[in-house]
C-alpha cells in the first residue's frame, strides 16, 4: 500500500516558497512531507557538459499527510496556492501514478541521469531510473541528452526525463 499523495498547484517559479510556507501552514508537521520533484539533466556551458536538478513539474508542489482537510486549510490559507477546477486546492495522485513516480525519483524525489546505448535500433537503459522502463521511453533527444517518458500521469503526456546514450551502432 501506499501513502496517499497530494498535489497542489502554484505559480511558476514560487513551488519552494510555496512549499517551505505550506511546511509552515501545516499543523502537524511531523506527520507531513512536503516535496518537490526534481530531474536530473544535462547542460552545456563553458565548452563542458554540467549536471543541474530541475523542477520536473513546474508550478506543483507534492504533499504526502495523513489528514487532507488540514491540508486543505494550510493551503488556503497560503496565498501561493491556486485552485483546481474542482474547487479544491489539492488533488489526490492515484496508486498507478504515485507508483511510477515513487519507482523514478525514490525517497529523494530526486529522478537520477540515466545511461544507455542503442544497438540495432533498441535502446536499452544501463544504470538510472530508466532502466527496466525502455518500453514507456517515446523519443530520444541525443543532442539534449533527454528521452520523452510516457507517464501515467493525467496532467502529462509525457515527461522529458535525463538520458545519455553512450554508444549506438
Amino acid at each position: 500500500m501506499f501513502p496517499i499523495w497530494y498535489v497542489l498547484r502554484c505559480e511558476k517559479g514560487n513551488e519552494k516558497r510555496a512549499a517551505e510556507t505550506l511546511k509552515q501552514q501545516y499543523c502537524c508537521p511531523n506527520k507531513a512531507e512536503i516535496f518537490l520533484i526534481t530531474c536530473e539533466k544535462m547542460k552545456r556551458y563553458k565548452g563542458c557538459w554540467h549536471c543541474q536538478d530541475e523542477l520536473l513539474f513546474q508550478g506543483y508542489v507534492f504533499a504526502d499527510v495523513e489528514n487532507r482537510a488540514w491540508l486543505e486549510k494550510a493551503s488556503r490559507d497560503a496565498s501561493v496556492f491556486r485552485v483546481f477546477g474542482s474547487g479544491e486546492y489539492s488533488l489526490c495522485l492515484e496508486d498507478v501514478e504515485k507508483k511510477f513516480l515513487k519507482d523514478v525519483s525514490g525517497d529523494e524525489h530526486r529522478i537520477a541521469m540515466s545511461k544507455g546505448y542503442i544497438r540495432d535500433g533498441i535502446t536499452f537503459v544501463t544504470e538510472g531510473p530508466l532502466c527496466g522502463k525502455e518500453c514507456r521511453i517515446q523519443k530520444i533527444d541525443r543532442h539534449k541528452r533527454m528521452a520523452r517518458v510516457d507517464s501515467p500521469l493525467k496532467c502529462e503526456q509525457g515527461l522529458w526525463m535525463g538520458l545519455e546514450i553512450t554508444a549506438k551502432n
